[in-house]
């Protein structure tokens, strides 16, 4: 399969953003596939191509290559749950954007839907859809989840999540099929209903520091204030002002295990307050004395040994 490029320049006024899913298992509710043979379909990442509202294309791998981003996948553009994380993104795409940190969706449905999504949920960042809405790629390639009625659509965490989103004012629909949808036999709605989306911060290049997989309709991360926090590496307060710079779980460990100073207090993520530890040359230091010192020791020991040894075998003769 050819490598789909980018026949407009889209990407260049908020860089990229990425996409991806796991294998899907049903085509029908009835129809399962294997996990192997599902495995064995999915195409490498950069043969894979997302599409706008200007029919433009782009690899996947494209929208995070050169640039931060979050890239929220969504479900079908008639979720009421699809609807309100639009509206959710939006409100953080500023603070985002203000420290060059790409927002972009992802949906299921077709490209002369996103306008009127658009105009319905005011998110006015990217949107890009799968081509094939009954069988999105991306989605598989991002390990996202996919499964019956009873594990995405009627689970509690699902129908609770439902009421929360009616009360808010989103509801379904409005986005019908052209053909018969697979599953629901109906025109009611376009692609997959089926697959549920996630939550990631990627790039720039073969980075991820955040990764949110959604196990029902309207699971979404709880607090998107974290997710801003992880994007851009600051701590914000509830004026979303700038108050300390952000101190990542794995930096925390690195810094403990290699006893390297931290110029930053731990964020909420931590466990504890941070203690000034001692520098990486003193840690090298030390460990250079203490090898010496058992270096030392063991050179005793042999010595020892030895005269110990020495001292026998000359007794020995002079008994003979």
């Amino acid at each position: 399969m050819t490598r789909p490029t980018l026949q407009k320049a889209s990407l260049d006024a908020r860089g990229g953003r990425h996409v991806t899913r796991r294998g899907r298992r049903v085509h029908r509710m009835d129809d399962r596939k294997s996990e192997e043979e599902d495995t064995a379909s999915i195409p490498p990442f950069d043969d894979v191509a997302l599409v706008n509202e200007q029919k433009c294309e782009v690899a996947v791998t494209e929208l995070w290559r050169r640039r931060r981003v979050v890239l929220a996948w969504l479900r079908h553009f008639g979720c009421r749950f699809c609807k309100q994380q639009a509206v959710a993104m939006e409100r953080i795409r500023k603070n985002l954007e203000e420290n060059d940190v790409g927002v972009i969706v992802v949906a299921i449905g077709t490209p002369e839907q996103i306008p009127k999504f658009r105009a319905e949920t005011g998110f006015a960042g990217d949107i890009w859809v799968d081509k094939d809405p009954d069988r999105p790629l991306s989605y598989r390639l991002m390990q996202l989840k996919r499964g019956t009625v009873e594990e995405i659509i009627y689970p509690e965490g699902a129908r609770a999540a439902a009421e929360v989103a009616t009360k808010d004012g989103f509801v379904d629909g409005g986005y019908a099929s052209a053909t018969l949808n697979a599953i629901t036999q109906t025109n009611d709605y376009t692609g997959d209903i089926l697959q549920v989306g996630g939550v990631f911060v990627l790039g720039p290049g073969n980075v991820c520091d955040f990764a949110y997989r959604s196990k029902h309709a309207g699971d979404h991360p709880a607090n998107s204030k974290e997710v801003v926090e992880i994007a851009t590496g600051k701590v914000f307060d509830e004026s979303w002002r700038v108050v300390d710079d952000f101190v990542y779980r794995s930096s925390l460990w690195w810094s403990k295990v290699m006893s390297m100073s931290l110029s930053v207090g731990l964020t909420k993520g931590g466990a504890e307050a941070a203690r000034p530890l001692a520098s990486n040359t003193s840690y090298f230091r030390r460990t250079q004395e203490r090898k010496t010192a058992q270096d030392r020791m063991l050179a005793w020991v042999f010595f020892a040994i030895a005269a110990i040894l020495f001292a026998l075998s000359g007794r020995y003769w002079w008994v003979q």
